[in-house]
């Protein structure tokens, strides 16, 4: 098992933690740089025939900043992804959902951080949420979703979702 300095200056386990980003110039430049990981779940929320499709707000890493993605979130420890994705969905949105069939499985690295992201259908009663994370949202059918500057760990859904609807 590696080692790594922390921020307080105690060495810690390679495999506990999340190097930090001067830790090479700490550790003598011999020290690898670890992204911390995240598991991730999203809903692709159908009707009549259009995809939920969300715009993040201005973030602090250019390459998402005002991008589109599926709504969701990160799964916490101990937690289905179904229960994360009902929760995250009422969280950011107050939406309820119900999560059906497994779509697929994406995995991206970003230049700070990876994902594994995890697709569900999902089906709501209702097309009324409120906004309370993202900048905008559209209801797109799948030709009109391919118009978007998506996320990359989101993009490849859209043929994962084309190919669902036909």
């Amino acid at each position: 098992m590696g080692q790594y300095w922390t921020r307080k200056g105690d060495q810690e386990d390679l495999d506990e933690k999340t190097v930090c980003p001067w830790a090479d110039a700490v550790a003598g430049g011999n020290r690898p740089r670890i992204l911390p990981h995240y598991r991730v779940v999203c809903a692709v929320v159908e009707h009549e025939g259009r995809i939920l499709c969300m715009q993040k707000p201005v973030t602090r890493y250019a390459y998402t900043s005002l991008h589109w993605e599926f709504p969701g979130g990160k799964v916490e420890e101990g937690e289905s992804n179904e229960e994360a994705l009902r929760r995250e969905l009422l969280e950011e949105m107050d939406y309820e959902v119900e999560v059906g069939d497994f779509i697929g499985e994406t995995s991206h690295t970003y230049p700070d951080f990876s994902i594994t992201l995890a697709a569900y259908w999902c089906t709501a009663k209702t097309t009324q949420f409120t906004m309370k994370e993202h900048a905008a949202y559209k209801w797109c059918t799948p030709g009109e979703m391919r118009e978007l500057e998506w996320c990359a760990a989101d993009a490849p859904l859209l043929d994962m979702i084309q190919e669902g609807m036909a």
